[in-house]
């Protein structure tokens, strides 16, 4: 009997024992249940995050799209300038090199005149040698004939004249090349070069700002509820903003460029404005000359002649490009009728002055 009473008596000391801390968890439950406001202000704060999310994700998308479209411009642009370029370098080396080769022609001409006048002047001039010996060509010993020493020295003087033929390309190759310039761009004669440079920086913001846009994308997975929170949509639409007119001041766009024959055209005067800067006159030395010191103000009064020749191929380019027209020269492309007053110094003044764009901006 005791036994059993002692058995009893702990079940119940067990149960109430479970029962107490049953109770008390319950308590502790029911003392910190989450109010309906609290759960409205948590759904409302998630709510807010996932639409500055979604404000986030929507913003990016659309000014990855305008970087894009800017890029795609200017590449366009690269297209079309160095297109332009290359045929207007290709305009200046073509007439260039049939002046070269005009001038080649006359070089020859000259040449072979000279030695022609030579030989005919060779005979007769030993035969009055020999007359004022009183000696005929036939007694004269060491000579044995006037022949005898024609032929060696025909073949002198053939070979001067090549000489000085050959000579006077190499000159004339040098003086008429395409006008070459240090750095990049147009100013570089060099339509490939412009194209690589050009189409590398390109590429090189592309590649930044995929990689800009790439890292938001990965921070903005990782940015707690706070950080949401403080976001601001305003702010990122202002820094895009700037961004992208940094951007833009970098290149053309392709809508604001002339078409490529304008451009082409253009190039090429630049290409003969340079050639022609290359051949810098003299400035008077007294008097108003002296005052003017910026070439742009310079007339063609201030310098004295300068040596410059142009040959009837590229009098006939520059009328073509209207350069005479615009210079106030009148270039007649003929070697044997004169070019207008001052024409030299006149084409001169135009090149320090010509700064027409390609753009019609």
């Amino acid at each position: 009997g005791a036994a059993g009473n002692r058995a009893v008596s702990r079940l119940l000391a067990a149960a109430s024992s479970r029962t107490g801390t049953e109770g008390a968890l319950s308590a502790d439950v029911q003392r910190a249940p989450p109010t309906v406001e609290d759960r409205v202000a948590a759904l409302e704060k998630q709510q807010k995050i996932m639409a500055k999310q979604q404000q986030a994700t929507t913003l990016d998308a659309r000014w990855r799209g305008q970087f894009g479209e800017v890029l795609s411009s200017y590449r366009q642009s690269v297209y079309r300038i160095s297109g332009s370029f290359q045929r207007a370098l290709t305009s200046f080396q073509a007439t260039q090199t049939a002046q070269m080769q005009m001038d080649a022609v006359w070089n020859q001409v000259i040449a072979l005149v000279a030695t022609a006048a030579f030989a005919v002047a060779f005979e007769p001039i030993f035969g009055r040698i020999g007359d004022a010996l009183n000696k005929s060509n036939a007694t004269i010993p060491r000579w044995r004939t006037v022949e005898g020493l024609e032929n060696p020295a025909n073949t002198i003087a053939s070979g001067a004249g090549n000489i000085a033929t050959t000579s006077a390309g190499n000159a004339d190759a040098r003086a008429r090349g395409a006008p070459a310039a240090a750095g990049g761009g147009v100013a570089a004669a060099d339509p490939l070069i412009y194209l690589t440079q050009n189409l590398e920086t390109l590429e090189k913001n592309g590649v930044g700002i995929e990689a800009a846009f790439a890292s938001r994308a990965t921070t903005a997975q990782t940015m707690t509820l706070e950080q949401w929170d403080k976001w601001d949509p305003a702010q990122e639409e202002t820094k895009y903003k700037g961004l992208l007119d940094a951007l833009k001041k970098d290149g053309p766009e392709v809508t604001k460029l002339k078409d490529a024959d304008t451009i082409a055209r253009i190039v090429e005067r630049h290409l003969w404005a340079a050639w022609i800067r290359q051949h810098v006159p003299v400035v008077k030395s007294y008097g108003e000359h002296t005052k003017r010191t910026d070439a742009k103000t310079r007339t063609a009064d201030d310098y004295d002649s300068i040596a410059m020749s142009l040959g009837s191929e590229v009098e006939d380019k520059l009328n073509a490009l209207g350069i005479s027209k615009d210079a106030g020269v009148q270039l007649t492309g003929h070697f044997y009728s004169g070019n207008s007053k001052q024409y030299r110094e006149k084409l001169f003044v135009w090149a320090n002055n010509y700064a027409e764009k390609i753009s019609s901006e």
